[in-house]
Parts: structure tokens; C-alpha cells; sequence
């Protein structure tokens, strides 16, 4: 019998030190899953390709999706950053190595890259790199007088860093074609500790804290525009939508937060609470906001609701409706078929719809289409499957419209490096050996775009602007 509990106390041990190994530091050898895999998770790998690195001290330390637009056509890059300092950018659709640079101090690598259409910021220590996103050719240098608490924010004017030595955040104006380097525009000390991820609309900073609160301020003068206090800390940043101009602040108070800073949207704040602490940067997409919670796992939001046309197949689909009672609502709503809530109450009105069946729809923005408590991390989404890891790092196939899980490949643990694509359908798996590779669904044989990107966000300059990194 003691034996027995012997045995059991060392599987207990076991587990937990398995669950507490850091995956940043997992180095693997991995080989693309073969067909025979690709089959069953109904899925084809589009391409693979190897970042070089240094020795096995080396390994990923950033992947990120950069979008630009070139001649008004959306294109993606896919910005690698190596812990050795090296960045590394791949064509996002081919896994081309388009150029591949090593800047500043070895091994000094501490936060991710900032971007814009044309510009890659890269932080080394106090020093702050402007590499060309086309050539990877450095253009300018800015040394800062202070250490930074996160990495840096760019557009297609500023560059904005938070320092952590006096807790302000400082605007740089990027520099013109005769010059080396960014000079100083502004900077401004908020009320709250700056030590979480900035993120960016249009026109303004958002600057989360972990104490709870974000603060937006104007990107033109160091000035405060709004202020969103939750009643518990936050753990990560806030998710964007930066077309739309809304931001979801994930809190330990057990809510999620929808509130919207750019006043270009109808769309209106709402608020969801998922009975346990937000533990990460909710993932965000068009239609969709997925948050994970410390105990709940994965939830799916409706971003924005359902319209009225989206809501009128969900009843035909559930037999609540036919096709000609749907036809008979719509034509007697005219332009207002457009709007869900008129669908539903004419559809009750006609007597095509009980209470019950309208109370068990859901369709309004920030209601939970569903919950799987084993994911911990969403990878990527495409119109019918959510990719996303669960705790052990296994990749999870679970369908985007009833959340219930599809399928599970093991050996995505040899990737463990997560790379987070909000923009398209693409999973992509990175390891610490340099191997990257892109896998998509069957049926998507080009990239479906699931976020749209304003193109506002880098525009093309005014005439005479000789800023090389807003051309």
C-alpha cells in the first residue's frame, strides 16, 4: 500500500514539473508533421523554412505578423527575432527569407520589435535600431537615457518608448533622409505604472498598467483623452482592433472589457465576465474576441453581434424558421432587415418564433457563443476551425461554431515557441532550433483574411515629406 501512494506522490511530482517547464527555453529538433498527420487534421503545409542560429543558446525569441501595404495590395511579413539578436524577415505566404540582419549587443535581446509599413524598431539594451522593412538596412540609431519597460511603438511619424527609470513615455519624431537618428518630441508621466505592452489606434496611445487601469492619450501632444479603470490587476495587454478603434482590457476582476477609443464605429462597449481572472491578451479578429481565463479556458465572443442576414440562416439552420418565412420577415422589414433585433421581434410578431427559441439565440456582441475549458492559448482562426494549444502545449482543432474539439496533434510540443496570427488563417509553428513552418486547412488554398487592416494606419505622405520610413 505504500508502494502504491509511493508511486502515485511521484506521478503528482512529475506533473507539476512538467507543467512548470518553461517552453521559452525548450529546445527541439522537429520534423513537419507527413501527410498521413496533415490528412487527419485536414490540413496541408504551405511552406517551412529555417532561421540560422547561433548554437543551442540561440533560439526564437519573437515571431510576429507585420502587415504593410504596397501600391494599396495588403501584403504580410513575418518578423523573427533571435534571442542571439538577430532579426530575420520571411515572406509570410512563400516562408521566403526576404534579408536577415544583426544589430546591437549580442544576446541583449529583451523585448519584441515595434513596426510600421516601412520601418522595424528593434530595442537592444538602451539602444533603439531603425531597420529598413525592405532591405534590412539600418538607418538610424537612438540611444535613450534610461532602460525601457516594453518594446517599442511605432508608426508612420513617431516612435513612442516606455521608460522605466522615471515611468514616462517618450515620443520620438522618426528621422528624415539627412539624418541619423529620431529627436524628441514630447514625454509625458502618467499617474500609473507603465509596465505592460502600449498598444495603437489611429490617432491615439494606449497605455495599459497592471494595476488595473488604461489610460489612452493623443499621439500629437502629451495629453490624456480617456481613462478605463477595472476593479482588479491586469496580467497582459489589452486586444485591439485597430480598424474599428476598440480595445478589450482583460482583468483579474473575471471581465472583459469592450470600450471603444477611436469614434469611428457604431459598434458599442459591452462588457463580459467569464467567472475567473483573464490571464492573457485576448485574441482578437473581426468577428471574434477569444479570452482565456485562469481556470475556464477559451471563450468565444461575438465581436459585434450577429446582422440580420447572419441571424436569419442561424434560424433557418436550427429549423426555427424556413427558407420562405425568412424571405416574408425580410421583405416586410426592407432596409431594417439589416438589423437582427427587427428580424427577431418580426419573426415573433408573424408568430414564426416562440419566447423560448428567441431566448436561446445568441447573437448580440459580447455574448458567449462557447466555452472549452481545455485550450490555453489561440494560434490562429479560420471560418470553421479555431486553432489554438492547450497546456501542455498540443495543438487543438476545435470547430469555431460549437467549440467542441475536433482533433489533437501531440507533437506540436516539439514547437514550442507560440506565434499568434490574428490576421489571416495561417498556423504557423515556430522551434528553437529555427525551424518555422506554415500549415493551413484544405479547403483554403489562398489566405483568407480574418482582420481587417486599416489602411489609414500608414498612409501615404504629403507631398514633400522626405521621412524615409512614412514613404
Amino acid at each position: 500500500m505504500k508502494s502504491l501512494g509511493a508511486v502515485f506522490l511521484l506521478l503528482i511530482v512529475s506533473a507539476l514539473v512538467h507543467a512548470q517547464v518553461d517552453t521559452r527555453r525548450l529546445h527541439s529538433h522537429p520534423t513537419p508533421p507527413d501527410e498521413i498527420i496533415l490528412e487527419r487534421l485536414h490540413m496541408k503545409q504551405a511552406w517551412k523554412a529555417y532561421v540560422p542560429m547561433d548554437s543551442k543558446r540561440d533560439g526564437l525569441f519573437s515571431v510576429q505578423i507585420a502587415p504593410y501595404y504596397l501600391d494599396k495590395k495588403l501584403g504580410m511579413h513575418l518578423i523573427v527575432q533571435n534571442r542571439s539578436g538577430l532579426v530575420v524577415c520571411l515572406d509570410a505566404e512563400t516562408g521566403k527569407q526576404l534579408w536577415r540582419t544583426l544589430v546591437g549587443r549580442p544576446y541583449a535581446v529583451t523585448q519584441m520589435v515595434g513596426f510600421n509599413r516601412n520601418a522595424v524598431a528593434v530595442l537592444r539594451g538602451t539602444e533603439i535600431y531603425g531597420i529598413d522593412r525592405f532591405t534590412g538596412q539600418t538607418r538610424w540609431r537612438l540611444l535613450l537615457n534610461s532602460t525601457v519597460e516594453s518594446a517599442p511603438v511605432i508608426d508612420y511619424e513617431h516612435l513612442f518608448v516606455s521608460q522605466s527609470s522615471n515611468n514616462s513615455v517618450v515620443a520620438y519624431t522618426l528621422p528624415r533622409l539627412d539624418e541619423k537618428s529620431p529627436h524628441k518630441d514630447w514625454d509625458y508621466t502618467p499617474f500609473l505604472p507603465l509596465d505592460l505592452q502600449p498598444v495603437m489606434t489611429k490617432n491615439f496611445l494606449v497605455l495599459p498598467s497592471s494595476k488595473g487601469e488604461v489610460q489612452v492619450m493623443f499621439k500629437e501632444v502629451p495629453r490624456p483623452y480617456l481613462r478605463y479603470k477595472t476593479d482588479g490587476k491586469l496580467r497582459a495587454r489589452p486586444g485591439i482592433h485597430e480598424k474599428d478603434g476598440f480595445i478589450y482590457i482583460g482583468s483579474e476582476d473575471a471581465n472583459l472589457y469592450a470600450e471603444r477609443v477611436e469614434d469611428v464605429t457604431t459598434l458599442r462597449p459591452w462588457r463580459f465576465t467569464a467567472g475567473e481572472s483573464i490571464i492573457r491578451t485576448p485574441f482578437v479578429n473581426d468577428d471574434d474576441v477569444f479570452p482565456i481565463a485562469e481556470k475556464s479556458g477559451l471563450f468565444r465572443l461575438y465581436r459585434r453581434g450577429l446582422t440580420g442576414a447572419q441571424l436569419g440562416q442561424m434560424l433557418i439552420k436550427r429549423g426555427y424558421l424556413t427558407a420562405n418565412q425568412l424571405q416574408a420577415v425580410t421583405m416586410e422589414l426592407g432596409p431594417r432587415a439589416a438589423d437582427a433585433n427587427e428580424v427577431l421581434q418580426a419573426a415573433q410578431k408573424k408568430n414564426y418564433l416562440t419566447e423560448n427559441q428567441r431566448l436561446a439565440l445568441v447573437w448580440r456582441a459580447g455574448a458567449s457563443v462557447w466555452q472549452n475549458r481545455d485550450a490555453d492559448r489561440v494560434l490562429s482562426v479560420n471560418p470553421k476551425f479555431v486553432y489554438a494549444f492547450d497546456r501542455s502545449g498540443r495543438l487543438m482543432i476545435i470547430s469555431r461554431t460549437s467549440g467542441k474539439e475536433l482533433s489533437r496533434y501531440t507533437d506540436a510540443r516539439e514547437f514550442p515557441h507560440p506565434i499568434i496570427n490574428e490576421l489571416t488563417d495561417r498556423l504557423y509553428l515556430g522551434a528553437h532550433d529555427g525551424l518555422i513552418i506554415c500549415l493551413h486547412d484544405r479547403d483554403y488554398v489562398e489566405p483568407v483574411l480574418m482582420k481587417s487592416i486599416p489602411e489609414s494606419l500608414t498612409p501615404v505622405p504629403k507631398k514633400g515629406n522626405k521621412n524615409p520610413m512614412a514613404k
